[in-house]
C-alpha cells in the first residue's frame, strides 16, 4: 500500500497524542540538531540512510502493531504486524518477531525458534535473545545457517535453519548487530562479543537499549535524562560519548546517523551525514 501514511494509520487520537509528543518542550529545548519526524512509533530500526522501518503504535492483527517504513517524506504501511523488528535495508524482507515470540520473515514465512529480541547487519548477521530462561536468564542465539529463499522472497532474502546458542553474561536482555556483535545483559552491563575466542568482553557503561551499524553504536543509558526518557551515548574509541538529548529507543543508519523514539512515541533524527 504505497503512500499509505502513519499519521492516517494510527488514527486521530493517537495521531493527537503523537503530536503533542513531537512539541515536547523538554525534549526540543536547546536541542537544534534533533529534528522530529511526523508519526508515533513503538520500536525503530534502519539499515539504509533515510528509510528507518518501524512498529507503530496501533494494532496491525493477531501479531502485534502495524509495520511502517519511512519512504522520503511519508510512511509506508508494509506487510506483516509485530512487536519486534530486524532491518537488513530497503530491498530485503525484514524479520519481524510477532508479540508470542514467533519469528517471520515479513509476513508470511514462519522461521523456526522462539525469540524476544532480534539484530542483524546487512552481511547478513541474525542474533536473537531467545524466550527460555536457562539458568541465569535468557542467552544469545546466532542464526547458524542462513539459507538464500528461492521461491517466495525478493533477491537476497534468507530463512533461518538453525541456531546457535552462545554463552551469555548473567542472561541477555538486549543484542545490537554491527561490524562488532553487542550485547546488554540483566545487569544492564555492556559487553562486545569477541569472534575469534567465542568470549563476550566487558565495556564500559550502563544501558537500557542499544542499536549497532557498521562501526557505530548508540545507548541508552540507565539515567533519566528527561521527559523524552534516558540519557544517549554515542560510542567513540575514549568511550561512551553523552548527547544532548532523551528517549527510550534507539537506532543507527549505515552512516552513523541516530534515530530515536521518546516516551510519548516520537520519533527524532540527528543527521550527522548525508550520502555523496
Amino acid at each position: 500500500m504505497s503512500g499509505f501514511s502513519l499519521r492516517h494509520a494510527i488514527g486521530l487520537t493517537s495521531l493527537l497524542a503523537c503530536t503533542a509528543a513531537t512539541a515536547n518542550p523538554l525534549v526540543v529545548r536547546q536541542q537544534t540538531d534533533w529534528k522530529a519526524v511526523d508519526g508515533c512509533a513503538r520500536e525503530i530500526s534502519v539499515a539504509e540512510f533515510g528509510k528507518p522501518l518501524v512498529v507503530g503504535c496501533a494494532a496491525g492483527g493477531p501479531g502485534g502493531f502495524q509495520i511502517f517504513r519511512r519512504n522520503g517524506s511519508q510512511w509506508d504501511l508494509q506487510p506483516g504486524a509485530g512487536v519486534k523488528i530486524a532491518d537488513l535495508g530497503n530491498a530485503l524482507t525484514p524479520f519481524i518477531i510477532d508479540k508470542n515470540g514467533g519469528l517471520w520473515r515479513g509476513s508470511g514465512a514462519r522461521q523456526p525458534g522462539c525469540v524476544q529480541e532480534i539484530a542483524s547487519s546487512t552481511r547478513p548477521d541474525l542474533w536473537a535473545v531467545n524466550c527460555d530462561r536457562a539458568s541465569g536468564g535468557y542467552v544469545i542465539q546466532r542464526a547458524d545457517n542462513l539459507t538464500p529463499v528461492v521461491a517466495g522472497g525478493k533477491p537476497g532474502d534468507y530463512d533461518v535453519s538453525t541456531w546457535q546458542t552462545l554463552p551469555s553474561k548473567n542472561g541477555a536482555l538486549k543484542v545490537a548487530v554491527g561490524d562488532t556483535v553487542w550485547m546488554i545483559n540483566r545487569d544492564r552491563q555492556i559487553y562486545t562479543f569477541d569472534r575469534t575466542s567465542s568470549q563476550w568482553q566487558m565495556k564500559p557503561g550502563c544501558a537500557v537499549e542499544i542499536a549497532a551499524n557498521g562501526p557505530h553504536a548508540w545507548v541508552i543509558g540507565c539515567a533519566a535524562g528527561g521527559d523524552g526518557g534516558n540519557q544517549i551515548f554515542q560510542w567513540s574509541a575514549s568511550g561512551w560519548k553523552i548527547v544532548k538529548g532523551a528517549a527510550m529507543k534507539v537506532a543507527v543508519d549505515n552512516l552513523g546517523n541516530p534515530w530515536v523514539i521518546d516516551k510519548s512515541g516520537g520519533i527524532w533524527t540527528w543527521t550527522f551525514k548525508t550520502p555523496r
